[in-house]
């Protein structure tokens, strides 16, 4: 995805967010216990505040360099509205070339937060979306793109918490025209493009119910599997391990 989309994502969902959250504050949301709808938005604007000091600072931000609580004079939905702000203002100002901490040590660019961010508020737009009936479309680009991301990022750059997790095998992950193989080993778990030769098993479907269920967002149900879902199972709680 163009990181001109990734930029439109964040501002219509952040937007969403924003319309949405006051009318039910109060309302817990169960993929994201404890929190309520409240502490959805005030993770994502203090998660917000902390890329854009990654980015001012151009390196690992400190406890304390970056806003964790509303302001003082600020409820939480005005607080997260003036973070989703500052951080399109804060990309609009950099190439996504330019210099920047990311924990990920492959790509230390403010292109990796532009994509980050856009999947992150997506799947917290959901969270919040949820609470007052069915989530709204997500574009089957992002999706896809999110798909990879959780892969071949959250998956296969998870630590040893994730690969502890007893069991081995191999799951095709397709969406549309895209393909993952995941490779179960003992001690990690290797994600490559691509289709794999007579993998255990295969998991398919819309590429945002697909992208949800990875996030533990959407239930199995919706997708197709053939062969041993014993594997996509397995697949499933290291993400949940990685990802938690």
């Amino acid at each position: 995805m163009e990181f001109r989309g990734y930029l439109d994502h964040i501002r219509a969902d952040g937007d969403l967010i924003a319309a949405l959250a006051p009318r039910g504050l109060h309302l817990l949301v169960p993929v994201c216990r404890p929190w309520d709808v409240r502490g959805v938005v005030a993770h994502l604007a203090a998660v917000y505040d902390h890329k854009v000091m990654a980015m001012r600072l151009g390196r690992k931000p400190n406890q304390g360099e970056w806003v964790t609580d509303e302001p003082y004079g600020k409820d939480t939905v005005e607080w997260f509205e003036d973070e989703h702000s500052k951080l399109l203002a804060e990309f609009i100002a950099h190439s996504p070339r330019e210099q920047a901490w990311s924990w990920w040590e492959a790509d230390q660019t403010v292109g990796f937060w532009y994509r980050r961010m856009a999947l992150e508020t997506v799947v917290h737009r959901v969270d919040v979306e949820t609470q007052f009936g069915p989530p709204s479309a997500i574009d089957a680009a992002l999706a896809v793109d999110g798909i990879d991301e959780v892969l071949t990022i959250m998956l296969a750059g998870a630590d040893d918490t994730a690969a502890a997790i007893p069991g081995t095998g191999t799951v095709e992950v397709l969406a549309d025209d895209a393909a993952w193989s995941v490779v179960l080993e003992d001690t990690r778990t290797v994600v490559t493009p691509g289709r794999r030769t007579s993998p255990h098993a295969t998991l398919s479907g819309d590429p945002a119910e697909l992208f949800l269920y990875l996030w533990g967002r959407a239930p199995l149900d919706g997708l197709m599997r053939r062969g041993d879902e014993t594997r996509i199972v397995l697949l499933r709680s290291r993400l949940a391990a990685a990802t938690q």
